[in-house]
């Protein structure tokens, strides 16, 4: 019994010793979880998603403070004076051509008296969170997968006599990474003036060797919040998701491609996506977005008549450039898109990538079905982020259940980001349906107030909705528990997706 007795005696010994030693070790990491739960209540999220990094915070120590650390941060702090710093510096140096684009259209909704109530409200409210006026008598091109887009905008490259500013998140070391920066190269030779602005975590595979040609032929380039060894650090949240050509302050392109073989399709079938090719007063609004980003990026400032030339008005169609970020009061892009669900009065028809909407907004797509709205979603079946995609799948039971029709597009991935609401609005751009894109990135869309664009977007979406198999909730219930418990798992993490 003494042996017993000795042996429990040195086991409770060996057991105090690890936890004392695990002790030792941890504690700090819970001191720095503490220490940073004010910084998680003042961060102004949803409750529900304070109280789970909270709770991170507290049990998963070390882990969830290094997670907190790299997605947790939502608020830019000292860099919105920076980017305040930028819009001011940009908006005081166009103080003359702002005056001018008054004469050439840019207007707010009381001056265009056709406006619908739908349209007139959605104007109003964009100019009340700072957005950029309506501007009338531009001609857009609604441009569908890779080989329409990047055969318009490799010919208005070449077709360049000034300047040529790009920004795009994903600019792809690739063959389509290539040509783009090959025929940039040749202009930058003739003179040109080229800028070309990538992300620092979306061009991540962009070695500074790829574009030392362009950079040797005069071209000048920027990463977006670039790592750092002093100073600021990376950050996984703030990225500039904004896909902007402008070709002489003419000629802009926005939408959903960025550069690289999957959007093109030089090398494959490509991924299916939209983009916008326009002419008029809106391309004065991408070029000024562009500069804020440039001198954001660089101190460089491009408040220059020279890049902001008087607008041709090649057509009719009326079209609102709205940026959206963290640095603004308001998350723009998410409060148009909720009030243009929540007036429709007989259809909303989204296509888009990544679904993980905030409650606002599926309660708004639910409140319309419920009024007998035709509200169809059309997300991709074939997926380059699996956990997005059983996330999105989560929220197909309450969408589905309220008459919300859902397909899953099959021919190949859609990476298409638009939205028609009543076949008088349409909106086409860089903004996912998701948490990340309407609070965390940098994002442009242009909202279609021309009846033309958005009929023409609605036939889009129609072959779309026929290419895509549609889910139906009697099959969808069938799925596997272990299925279900998956997509519910991937829900919790809808605040960084």
């Amino acid at each position: 019994m003494e042996e017993f007795g000795d042996g429990m005696e040195t086991d409770v010994q060996v057991l105090a010793i690890y936890v004392a030693t695990a002790i030792k070790w941890l504690w700090p990491g819970f001191v720095l979880g503490l220490a940073s739960i004010p910084s998680a209540i003042n961060s102004r999220r949803p409750a529900v998603s304070t109280i789970a990094w909270i709770l991170a915070l507290v049990s998963l120590p070390y882990v969830g403070f290094a997670l907190y650390l790299a997605l947790g941060h939502t608020r830019m702090t000292r860099r919105v004076r920076k980017r305040r710093q930028a819009r001011s510096a940009v908006a005081s140096g166009l103080v003359g051509v702002r005056g001018r684009m008054r004469r050439f259209r840019a207007v707010d909704a009381s001056e265009v008296p056709s406006l619908n109530p739908l349209t007139r409200g959605l104007v109003t409210q964009g100019m009340a969170m700072g957005s950029y006026p309506l501007t009338l008598g531009n001609r857009g091109q609604i441009l569908v997968d890779g080989a329409m887009k990047f055969g318009a905008l490799l010919a208005a490259i070449e077709g360049a006599t000034d300047h040529i500013h790009l920004e795009y998140y994903i600019f792809e070391p690739d063959e389509t990474g290539r040509r783009v920066r090959d025929a940039l190269i040749a202009k930058a030779k003739e003179g040109v003036e080229v800028r070309l602005l990538v992300d620092a975590m979306g061009s991540l595979a962009v070695a500074r060797g790829f574009l030392r040609g362009l950079e040797e032929a005069g071209g000048e380039t920027a990463r977006f919040l670039p790592a750092r060894l002093t100073g600021r650090r990376f950050d996984v949240n703030f990225r500039n998701h904004r896909k902007i050509a402008v070709i002489d302050g003419r000629v802009g392109f926005t939408g959903g491609m960025n550069v690289g073989d999957d959007y093109s399709g030089y090398t494959g079938a490509g991924w299916h996506d939209i983009h916008l090719e326009l002419e008029g007063a809106a391309v004065h609004f991408l070029q000024e977005t562009f500069a804020e980003d440039w001198y954001f990026a660089t101190q460089k400032d491009l408040a220059h008549h020279r890049y902001f030339p008087a607008p041709r008005l090649p057509g009719d169609d009326l079209i609102q450039i709205v940026p959206s970020g963290p640095d603004l009061d308001w998350p723009s892009l998410h409060q148009l898109f909720f009030s243009a669900i929540a007036q429709a009065k007989e259809r909303v028809w989204i296509v888009t990538p990544y679904f993980v909407p905030t409650e606002s907004l599926l309660s708004a797509l639910i409140a319309a079905s419920h009024r007998g709205v035709d509200v169809r979603i059309v997300l991709p079946h074939k997926v380059d982020h699996r956990m997005v995609y059983l996330a999105a799948r989560s929220y197909y039971q309450e969408l589905l259940s309220s008459g919300v029709r859902i397909f899953e597009y099959t021919p190949r991935m859609t990476h298409a980001k638009v939205m028609t609401v009543d076949g008088v609005f349409g909106t086409i751009g860089s903004c996912n349906m998701d948490v990340r894109s309407f609070y965390l990135n940098f994002e442009i869309n242009a909202l279609i107030h021309s009846t033309r664009l958005a009929r023409q977007l609605e036939a889009i979406i129609r072959e779309d909705l026929a290419n895509g198999e549609e889910v139906h909730l009697s099959t969808f219930l069938r799925r596997s528990y272990l299925r279900r418990l998956a997509e519910n798992a991937c829900r919790l993490l809808s605040p960084v997706l």
